[in-house]
């Protein structure tokens, strides 16, 4: 991993565990699918976690490189992990953290 993934990572848990999250999973693989972090949020959902990261502008924002394919990945590791770890009571959501610069930005549920 790039030293700029491995930096904006670190500040998406350190933000994450500010708001009261419970880090679960890092850089988890199942079927050659990697979900960045897998979290429990206060409420009790577990948040499968992409983390975007721009250290400039120039190539655009740090939301932009989500793309619907990335969802689509997203979803059939969920489908999987909840199989695996018996998940079925669980509110499941894909959540995004957008860091760009030193900008914070989290987006939750963009799987819909």
């Amino acid at each position: 991993m790039r030293a700029e993934g491995i930096r904006g990572e670190s500040l998406a848990e350190g933000y994450l565990k500010s708001k009261g999250y419970k880090i679960i999973g890092r850089n988890e693989k199942l079927m050659g699918i990697e979900v960045d972090l897998i979290a429990t949020a206060p409420n009790g959902d577990v948040c499968f976690i992409e983390v975007k990261s721009r250290t400039t502008y120039s190539y655009g924002y740090a939301l932009e490189a989500v793309t619907p394919a990335k969802i689509a990945r997203y979803k059939r590791f969920i489908n999987l992990y909840t199989q695996i770890h018996r998940l079925y009571d669980k509110t499941l959501r894909i959540d995004v953290i957008a860091i760009s610069g030193d900008d914070v930005e989290h987006i939750e549920n963009v799987g819909g």
